[in-house]
């Protein structure tokens, strides 16, 4: 009887130890999945981030070309011919005129 009864402990022990083993794989396996994950995550949010920067930069390079680049092309008021726009004009008088582009006056 002794002989049975230490038999099945053991085969109890053993199933113990067995089911541990299992759950410590299977908490391991998840902890790796988890943070490959995060890598992953990590990694596409830093791609778009790099994307909305670049799209940021785009825009104020199209604004910049549109309104204030001295190398942007304008139609002048009396020619009609297409000239750079130069630099801003920085006299009042001429501000109060009309005139912001020193070019083809």
């Amino acid at each position: 009887m002794d002989f049975e009864l230490r038999r099945a402990r053991e085969k109890l022990e053993k199933e113990q130890k067995e089911r541990k083993a299992q759950a410590k794989a299977r908490l391991e396996r998840e902890r790796k999945a988890k943070g490959e994950a995060r890598k992953q995550r990590e990694a596409i949010e830093a791609v778009q981030r790099s994307r909305r920067l670049d799209a940021l930069e785009a825009q104020e390079k199209v604004e910049h070309q549109a309104s204030v680049c001295p190398l942007r092309l304008i139609a002048c008021r009396f020619c009609r011919d297409m000239v750079h726009a130069g630099d801003t004009v920085v006299d009042l008088r001429d501000k109060m005129q009309g005139r912001l582009h020193p070019d083809h006056w």
